[in-house]
């Protein structure tokens, strides 16, 4: 694709104390062979040298307001107005484009299947990125629609493209505590006839530092909560439970443990209304 031709994407990236990181990212945006037409920075507070990096890239700031608690999806809509692009890159702070094609393979299955957006798979292990001459790295693309959603095939905000026009019809949920991505999608899946594309094999290392099981549990419950009611059932609830177990039996700690707190997370939303908050 000849990337002249494209000038309209914006990068916005959300940032927290991200100076680890930062960098990677940047770098990786600007080595895109598709133009990057601008980066903006929607930061929270941040006390290390995010700022300084930030400055180096030539980012447009924007300082989340301090009298407002923090919500993730108004971080990106704050981000999102502010730009140019008729196409909106999200990328997370630790997240490293690591193959120059990732934003030129984004956008143009975004354009080919009329898609509200188009989000890559991530690994967090250097050592099991793709190479970028290896014969069967070549994209994947997988499509998703209101019939084939399950609550994480939707977005995923770490590296994502979506159409400007789609968030002007529907911006972040500033309502969704986590989760906010897949929320957006499913609102087009039910809403319209517009799918979300998952790229398969891009290339894409995923450094954040702060990932944790806790957090895949509380994005599990808050998607059961607000958009799949039948992970929330009790069954549901037992599955996860005897999965952990059975993960357990296999000598399998991580599984066990994500499925062993997402069913804690899911209980506890049974018998109170949970609030979930985060800077990042």
């Amino acid at each position: 694709m000849n990337h002249k031709m494209n000038p309209s994407v914006s990068a916005v990236v959300r940032t927290y104390n991200s100076a680890r990181t930062l960098t990677e990212t940047l770098v990786s945006l600007c080595a895109q062979d598709e133009t990057v037409s601008e980066m903006i920075i929607v930061d929270s507070g941040s006390t290390d040298d995010t700022r300084t990096i930030a400055d180096c890239f030539g980012c447009r700031w924007i300082d989340y307001p301090v009298s407002c608690e923090f919500n993730y999806s108004e971080a990106l809509n704050l981000g999102i107005a502010a730009a140019t692009g008729t196409e909106i890159l999200i990328v997370s702070s630790h997240t490293v484009l690591v193959h120059p094609d990732i934003v030129s393979t984004m956008l143009a299955n975004l354009r080919r299947h009329g898609a509200a957006g188009v989000y890559c798979t991530q690994t967090r292990l250097r050592e099991r990125l793709p190479k970028r001459d290896d014969p069967g790295r070549g994209h994947t693309a997988e499509l998703t629609r209101s019939s084939t959603f399950q609550g994480y095939n939707g977005l995923s905000n770490s590296c994502s493209l979506i159409d400007r026009g789609c968030w002007e019809l529907h911006p972040f949920d500033p309502t969704m505590p986590c989760a906010e991505d897949q929320e957006w999608a499913c609102w087009f899946f039910r809403n319209t006839s517009k799918p979300t594309v998952r790229i398969k094999n891009p290339g894409v290392l995923y450094l954040n530092p702060r990932h944790s099981i806790w957090k895949e549990a509380r994005d599990h419950a808050v998607i059961a909560t607000r958009l799949l009611p039948s992970l929330r059932g009790w069954r549901a609830i037992l599955g996860l439970f005897l999965g952990s177990a059975i993960s357990v039996a296999r000598g399998r700690r991580q599984p066990a443990a994500k499925d062993f707190f997402s069913a804690i997370e899911l209980l506890k939303c049974r018998f109170s209304t949970q609030r979930y908050s985060s800077r990042y």
